[in-house]
């Protein structure tokens, strides 16, 4: 697997397990689906561990990804979704060209 596969990897297993972590306690399964949920998670839950140990040697650990994950999803949701479109316009700069993007937002912050 290519490092930008495996990356692709660790970031679907996060997203799915902070997806989980949001819609559980939500309520809204029962009988089967809540044991089916509780059965994924468990399963997800390995998966992660796993992964974290896969991917260790190129990132810090999953919890750092995991964290700086949930702050990005927590900025833009604070944000707001009428913003999603600025935010991306922003991204495809920082694409282009990181070092400047972030020169700016040293500047701001």
């Amino acid at each position: 697997m290519s490092p930008k596969q495996q990356k692709a990897v660790l970031e679907s297993l996060i997203s799915l397990d902070f997806c989980v972590q949001t819609i559980e306690p939500a309520g809204i399964f029962t009988g089967k689906e809540k044991s089916n949920l509780k059965n994924f998670k468990l399963n997800l839950a390995n998966k992660l561990k796993v992964a974290d140990e896969m991917f260790n040697r190129e990132f810090n650990a999953v919890d750092d990804v995991q964290g700086a994950f949930e702050a990005m999803i927590k900025t833009m949701s604070e944000i707001g979704i009428e913003h999603f479109g600025e935010i991306a316009f922003i991204l495809k700069a920082f694409q282009k060209d990181s070092k400047s993007i972030l020169g700016i937002a040293k500047k701001i912050n």
